[in-house]
């Protein structure tokens, strides 16, 4: 019996079974923001050839691919007011304006999908990890809860919280996500970030590439050489310890930028009460 998701839960991880033109089988498509478009391997995924030879110019136009990478200036920039402009367009059919392209649809093929519900083309990767919950235990060591993206929608199918600690007398620490940035090996920061050096803290800016249970690899956020597996500009975590490759060494802090480049913490998951009073949303 399939499983209906009530309420948001993540668009990037929906996909539908859709046949696309020209081609005998059937694949996985779903639809991507241009921002998450960082490698040549996932432009030859788009569904479109039309869109897909404006990407490949918006691409050239930037100095073109570098070992397989999509320059980080190729599909966005700034106006004078600081907000971001799409550099991909489609032509009006209708005459009018060229049609702005923020998200553009791809197309995956894997095994093991499930359906959601019977009557929708609606479907999920139940293998790929959803999240990973950080926290401490009752006796306070830090302890790890994977969630798989299977389990993430049966709690929201029952209303449950996404976000929830094991124990009913853990803490929480941090939540992992893949693309999620932190802050790694900086001690003693101020609660407000804006306070400390912008160029310091960028130096120390890490996005999450890969997560699964007691494995968590970390890269640059500013650095595209994928190449590269050794420190500084790529970062293992593999145990709770103060070691080389522990959480306690490398004191990860979650963090967002905003369009403007300043470097804030990211705010932690509300606490409710329901039934556990432990539990998060």
């Amino acid at each position: 019996m399939g499983i209906a998701v009530r309420g948001m839960l993540h668009k990037e991880t929906i996909y539908s079974l859709r046949q696309a033109p020209g081609e005998k089988e059937y694949t996985y498509h779903i639809r991507k923001s241009i921002e998450s478009f960082k490698t040549k391997i996932q432009v030859d995924k788009i569904v479109d050839p039309v869109v897909k030879k404006i990407m490949e110019k918006a691409v050239i136009a930037a100095g073109g691919f570098r070992d397989g990478r999509i320059p980080s200036n190729a599909f966005v920039n700034l106006d004078q007011e600081g907000f971001k402009q799409t550099k991909l367009v489609l032509p009006n059919k209708k005459g009018g304006d060229p049609v702005p392209l923020w998200k553009i649809r791809i197309k995956e093929s894997f095994s093991g999908a499930v359906q959601l519900k019977k009557e929708l083309n609606r479907y999920v990767n139940p293998r790929n990890n959803h999240h990973i919950m950080i926290y401490k235990d009752s006796e306070g060591q830090l302890k790890e809860s994977v969630v798989t993206l299977w389990e993430a929608i049966r709690r929201k199918s029952h209303q449950e919280p996404l976000y929830q600690i094991p124990k009913q007398k853990g803490s929480y620490v941090s939540s992992l996500h893949n693309n999620d940035l932190f802050l790694l090996g900086v001690m003693d920061l101020d609660d407000d970030l804006s306070k400390e050096s912008r160029n310091y803290l960028a130096q120390h800016l890490y996005r999450l590439q890969k997560l699964s249970s007691n494995f968590y690899e970390f890269r640059l956020a500013y650095h595209n050489d994928i190449s590269q597996v050794n420190a500084p500009e790529f970062i293992r975590i593999t145990n709770f310890g103060s070691r080389k490759t522990g959480w306690l060494a490398l004191s990860p802090i979650k963090v967002i930028v905003n369009y403007a480049g300043e470097i804030k913490r990211a705010p932690e998951p509300i606490m409710t009460v329901k039934n556990n009073p432990s539990m998060l949303q």
